[in-house]
């Protein structure tokens, strides 16, 4: 890979919209994302040309970009275009002679753009769709209310308005609807009898130490994340509990974590929660996985500054668990070191 910016963002994205939709030649630097659609009639294609120097002295360039959304017309598509060159603030390099150097995460940002994009252009089309067919439905029934009232009534206005003017009017029932949370359940009886037994072991909470690596900000969110060795869910639970009775932590806007835990007889536990933060949760959850972390868990706490991220919100949780696990193992290393030197210093005794 070029550089290790431009795999996590690729990375993310995989995680995002599927591996299957991120195509990236590392010769030629060609990348090919495919935002699918649940329908599979409104797809967006973004072809991109990925320089070198990304992002560390290139900035994405639209004079390498192209996209294609077969399903609107010509004059959309170049409206659509010409949006996200704004939004996002793509350099055009017919003008310029160096690029500037691009902000970390910016095709993820493209990508956000885009995604969120559409769906503002198909919410529009439902609902002027929505807006015809009642219309269409007000003045069939109109006809209809002429037709019926038509010899019956004498040819006064008054009455006949009222009349329409009550069906037009007729309300319509309103039903609550509520959410109730439904606990996880786990189909294998051998699994659940795993994790019931390690609820009720009681573990040494004082020896919990939680590791914070340090904050940073991105257009005005603070991120930070948070690790721990942990070997049992009340472990965990004490370690967000922690966190929570922070004085800084909880003032956090979301409080995002994952953990895997191995268990005994070969039971391996695995939970992950978003607090708010779509899909943040299974990320990290992710991010464990790959790097094969195990009896850790891993929190990302986000001060939300009031410009929204997109997608590359997704960059920044990523670099601030990976940050919070490499502290973690920096300080299991020195209290590794430290127990081995007492243990020397007992044997001169």
């Amino acid at each position: 890979m070029r550089n290790e910016s431009l795999e996590e963002e690729l990375n993310t994205l995989r995680l995002i919209y599927g591996a299957e939709s991120v195509a990236f030649s590392e010769e030629t630097g060609k990348l090919r994302l495919h935002l699918p659609s649940q329908t599979n009639n409104h797809d967006l294609v973004l072809q991109c040309c990925i320089r070198a120097g990304y992002p560390a002295t290139d900035s994405l360039s639209k004079a390498d970009m192209a996209l294609e959304a077969s399903w609107l017309a010509d004059d959309q598509v170049q409206a659509l275009w010409r949006a996200l060159c704004r939004a996002v603030d793509l350099e055009d390099t017919t003008t310029t002679t160096v690029a500037p150097r691009a902000p970390a995460g910016t095709l993820c940002s493209v990508a956000s753009w885009l995604y969120e994009a559409r769906q503002r252009i198909l919410e529009e089309r439902d609902a002027n769709h929505k807006e015809r067919q009642q219309s269409e439905s007000i003045r069939s029934t109109d006809e209809g209310n002429i037709a019926r009232l038509k010899g019956s009534y004498r040819a006064r206005s008054g009455p006949l308005l009222n009349s329409l003017a009550d069906d037009r009017t007729e309300t319509q029932s309103s039903t609550e609807t509520t959410v109730k949370a439904v606990p996880v359940t786990r189909s294998n009886p051998e699994q659940q009898a795993g994790v019931d037994q390690v609820r009720s072991l009681s573990a040494s909470m004082e020896r919990l130490v939680l590791v914070s690596a340090e904050p940073f900000t991105e257009r005005k969110s603070t991120f930070q994340g948070h690790a721990a060795i942990v070997t049992s869910s009340p472990a965990v639970e004490h370690c967000l509990q922690m966190l929570r009775e922070n004085r800084k932590g909880r003032h956090a806007t979301h409080v995002m974590w994952a953990f895997r835990i191995d268990l005994s007889e070969g039971i391996s536990l695995e939970e992950c929660d978003d607090d708010g933060e779509h899909r943040a949760g299974r990320l990290l959850l992710e991010l464990l996985r790959k790097m094969c972390q195990k009896n850790v868990l891993v929190c990302v706490s986000r001060w939300f500054g009031g410009v929204l991220l997109h997608e590359r919100r997704f960059y920044c949780i990523q670099l601030a668990a990976k940050r919070a696990l490499a502290a973690l193992q920096a300080a299991d290393k020195v209290s590794l070191s430290r127990q081995a030197a007492g243990h020397g210093s007992s044997a001169h005794a």
